[in-house]
């Protein structure tokens, strides 16, 4: 090597040509599944669910209590309409109408006459009339008289059954709730007979009774757990 050589500086290196690079690949990214929605757990009945309307009363049977309630009552202005179609004076014969259109002594004691034949002729209708309306009131009365006492048996026998059953019920303490259950029943279910609506008593009493006992915890069963899983 030369002494020229040492202090002259060395070839430039020639540039590396980049090897051309293969197109990667795109793989597509898939989504992630969307997990399905738990299923909403059925929730049971309350016990108490088919009762949920037993104090709800039906309305045509509060209005068949107002009625029943009202009693015998008589519309004045019915009356006094059906007053209006009848011919009081017909009574009166033409004979008695010249007499009283003559004048003197003899028109005197026709007018009287007459009235008195009106008069008469008011009391025989008004006594009919009475008659009628009378009977009419006996009938519904009578109609009514039969639901009550129904009622008043249906009562007593759903209740003497519930003593019977449980003598807690007859308590006077007790009593009082019974009585406003059956009579509520028998307005919710004015057609049942006593037999269902002794059935509906019990039925209450039962889910009621559900309903204040607390929930009993799960007992676990050691006889199906295996106690080897312990062991080392």
């Amino acid at each position: 090597m030369s002494l020229l050589d040492l202090f002259s500086s060395p070839p430039a290196a020639a540039p590396e040509v980049p090897a051309p690079t293969q197109a990667q690949e795109t793989i597509p990214t898939q989504a992630p599944e969307t997990p399905a929605p738990a299923p909403t757990p059925e929730i049971p009945p309350a016990p108490l669910d088919s009762f949920a309307d037993l104090w709800e009363t039906p309305d045509e049977v509060i209005q068949q209590e107002q009625e029943a309630a009202q009693g015998f009552n008589i519309d004045p202005t019915k009356l006094a309409a059906a007053a209006k179609d009848i011919n009081f004076a017909q009574v009166i014969t033409p004979e008695l109408t010249e007499k009283i259109k003559s004048g003197g002594d003899d028109a005197m004691v026709s007018m009287i006459q007459a009235m008195n034949m009106m008069s008469q002729q008011v009391f025989a209708q008004s006594a009919v009339a009475a008659t009628k309306i009378s009977e009419a009131a006996y009938n519904k009365a009578k109609s009514g008289l039969s639901d009550e006492i129904n009622t008043h048996i249906q009562k007593s026998t759903v209740q003497s059954s519930l003593a019977k059953e449980n003598p807690a019920l007859n308590h006077k303490a007790a009593a009082p709730i019974i009585t406003a259950l059956q009579q509520q029943i028998a307005r919710k279910f004015p057609n049942s007979t006593a037999e269902q609506q002794l059935e509906h008593a019990q039925k209450y009493l039962k889910d009621f009774s559900e309903v204040l006992q607390p929930a009993q915890p799960e007992v676990p069963d050691l006889n199906s757990t295996n106690w080897e899983e312990f062991l080392d």
